[in-house]
């Protein structure tokens, strides 16, 4: 009908019942205030847009005059009036990889879920509490991946996500697990969590239907949709669940849900097409009920590499890991790490990030064990208890051409709460005195050092995107990049500038504010 050229990569997109919708155009670094048109498309326009670093999640209150996005680059909360398409306030969050976000309750509270913390935090709009966090792990089992968060009533909020146990001394299909957590946010300390395991793979997006009081939930991992009744209540139930791909030709990668009356719409990241559904007269467990739409755009990569991304995130496949349980997506959402510290045989082991990092960067792995990409895939795959002799060899190269095509992180292009003196100071010291080992395009010389509390000589890791890649060190051992710069990590050792040992010495926040722009 009609169509609007944006830059690749977006986020999410949200419609305020008032003839305009909103999308955060991520690497086009804006939210944009879109007119749809009339009934066939014609006037389908940018009305207005806002400047925010790579833009995700977006919830509008109800009476849709303030609109909440999520910022990744910023790692920040951002509220945007609509009417004038400006910032209206910024809250820093302190934490990376901030996505979903929803708003609830009366007054209104926004809750933020993120790929790499555990938890999720809620801010009243009123500002006169202080925001509260609420972990989503349970025991030994880290919570990562909640994508979405969603507002169902009575002060509740849903999260889909899994839990890891990185540090389980074997690894097994219980290592990492699927899970729908519901929480209760009454405003007081009291906080009421109910939580279920799923069987969805790499749960991504959600719906809500209030007047069916069923929640829809896809799996970005196996292409399947789940509905669970009753959500409000006391005994939540799974109503129904079906596979959307019956071939892996037809592959989908459920990174977005709908719903608009009786009609349960469906987003195909990897096959660029909507699916959709009339749950008041089909069953929705028959594939031949669900109708496909057409390609909507044509994939900008090549065949191999659109290969490798559904590769890349496909569960279920135990040629990948141990009864299919985890797939590579499952530590690098979209080339990014999880925050975790693997236990890879009786060696702790950062999930390093991957964004730009691979290309002439050999050898590979903490160690610089591989001497190519290739060996470097096939170790961690059989460290995880998969199969990857049974790979064919053009999946390999698909395998490997994704991932040495990820996109270099969003790095931000102004001033966001550091001091610009600071960044060009941290810059200069940087370039004195670190050049040495964090040289060249990549940021890596390719060789490896001896450090005190390493068990190995320790490859040199790239610093690209290194605000989004926290903790630091082969061992995580470090939790923020100030940790790693005051020398409070498990390995030790001089990086070649003497701020290590004066910690208190101004040119040590210009480092960090350096680093932090990367």
């Amino acid at each position: 009908m009609a169509r609007l050229e944006l830059h690749p990569d977006l986020g999410e997109i949200v419609g305020d019942g008032r003839g305009h919708a909103f999308i955060a155009d991520r690497r086009g670094g804006r939210v944009v205030k879109l007119t749809p048109g009339d009934d066939d498309g014609d006037g389908l326009a940018v009305a207005a847009e806002v400047e925010v670093v790579e833009p995700y999640g977006l919830a509008l209150t109800m009476d849709g005059g303030t609109l909440a996005v999520t910022s990744i680059g910023e790692q920040s909360l951002v509220f945007v009036d609509t009417t004038t398409m400006t910032r209206a306030r910024t809250l820093g969050l302190g934490a990376p990889e901030p996505r979903g976000v929803a708003i609830a309750g009366d007054p209104s509270t926004v809750h933020i879920s993120f790929l790499t913390t555990g938890a999720i935090v809620n801010f009243p709009m009123s500002g006169l509490q202080m925001p509260r966090w609420h972990s989503l792990s349970s025991g030994d089992a880290e919570a990562r991946g909640a994508w979405a968060i969603g507002a169902i009533g009575h002060h509740r909020v849903v999260v889909p996500h899994h839990r890891a146990t990185p540090r389980s001394p074997r690894t097994s299909a219980s290592s990492l697990t699927h899970h729908l957590t519901r929480l209760h946010l009454p405003g007081t300390a009291r906080t009421e969590l109910l939580s279920a395991q799923i069987d969805l793979h790499q749960p991504r997006a959600i719906a809500y239907d209030p007047g069916r009081d069923t929640l829809y939930i896809g799996g970005y991992g196996d292409d399947r949709v789940l509905a669970v009744a009753d959500i409000s209540q006391q005994a939540p139930r799974v109503a129904w669940s079906t596979a959307l791909a019956q071939d892996l030709r037809d592959a989908c990668g459920i990174d977005g849900l709908a719903l608009d009356r009786n009609t349960l719409w469906v987003h195909c990241e990897l096959a660029r097409r909507l699916m959709a559904i009339d749950l008041a007269t089909a069953d929705p467990t028959a594939a031949t009920a669900w109708r496909r739409g057409p390609e909507l755009a044509p994939d900008g990569r090549s065949p191999l590499v659109a290969r490798g991304a559904e590769l890349f995130r496909r569960g279920r496949d135990p040629r990948l890991s141990a009864a299919g349980a985890m797939a590579c997506a499952s530590c690098h959402p979209e080339g990014r790490a999880d925050g975790l510290t693997w236990l890879i045989g009786q060696v702790p082991v950062q999930t390093p990030m991957l964004n730009d990092r691979l290309l002439f960067t050999a050898p590979y792995g903490w160690f610089g064990q591989y001497a190519d990409l290739d060996a470097a895939v096939s170790g961690l795959i059989i460290a995880q208890g998969g199969r990857p002799s049974e790979l064919a060899a053009d999946e390999r190269s698909a395998l490997r051409a994704y991932m040495e095509s990820l996109p270099r992180p969003v790095q931000r292009t102004k001033d966001v709460g550091e001091d610009l003196g600071a960044i060009h100071n941290g810059r200069m010291i940087f370039e004195k005195s670190c050049l040495g080992c964090h040289a060249g395009e990549r940021s890596t010389d390719g060789r490896q050092r001896a450090y005190h509390g390493a068990p190995a000589p320790v490859d040199t890791p790239s610093l690209i995107g290194v605000p989004h890649s926290a903790p630091y060190f082969h061992d995580g051992s470090a939790p923020t990049l100030e940790d790693a710069a005051r020398d409070l990590g498990g390995v030790h050792g001089r990086m070649g500038v003497d701020y290590y040992s004066h910690p208190d010495r101004p040119w040590n926040s210009d480092i960090l504010a350096y680093l932090r722009s990367l």
